[in-house]
């Protein structure tokens, strides 16, 4: 077969018997590609993103950590000095106390009971803790001493870096178990019974 005869037969039907309606042509060229590469384009737009939200998670947190904080989550409370001349100090923000006893490093206490986490204060007249709801009391630096509560009051992570006090509300520590005890108060407790 010569290339005249091969083009002949590719050419279309002259007859028209056998030629192609004209509302059946298409002169759309249809592309027949694998699925793989249209792809291609979303899995780098997916990789990317997942880069980006990776190294925002780094970064960001770092930004808006407070100057000189040990990490994203600590606050800050004050000075070691400050915190040692107040001796026991409410932190609103926090829901909790911060006790200096010179010379350890300074404690932060949950201000709420083990028991049924009802609000604690802090008496200054005992110098204890009391849970006013059920009578439960913690020493100074929260210890269980009397009342319905299963230990000492809970505890938040707390540093001194650079002579400042640092706390971390998300790093909990449960309170110490009931114990052997001969604590005394200081003075009149603030609410009801001793």
């Amino acid at each position: 077969m010569t290339i005249s005869e091969a083009n002949d037969r590719l050419a279309p039907p002259t007859d028209p018997a056998l030629a192609t309606p004209s509302h059946a042509r298409h002169d759309v060229c249809v592309t027949t590609e694998p699925r793989t590469r249209r792809r291609l384009p979303l899995v780098y737009i997916v990789g990317l993103l997942a880069v980006i939200t990776v190294v925002a998670g780094i970064i960001v947190p770092r930004l808006w950590t407070s100057e000189g904080a040990p990490g994203p989550e600590w606050v800050r409370v004050g000075s070691l000095q400050e915190v040692r001349t107040k001796g026991v100090m409410f932190l609103s923000e926090l829901r909790a106390y911060i006790v200096s006893d010179p010379p350890g490093t300074p404690i932060a206490l949950e201000a709420r009971s083990p028991h049924l986490g009802e609000p604690v204060v802090y008496c200054q007249s005992s110098m204890w803790f009391e849970e006013p709801a059920h009578g439960a009391k913690f020493d100074r630096l929260g210890r269980y001493v009397l009342g319905p509560a299963p230990r000492g009051l809970d505890r938040l992570a707390t540093i001194v870096q650079e002579g400042v006090v640092w706390v971390n509300p998300n790093e909990i520590t449960l309170g110490p178990a009931r114990g052997e005890h001969d604590l005394r108060p200081a003075g009149p407790f603030c609410s009801g019974g001793d």
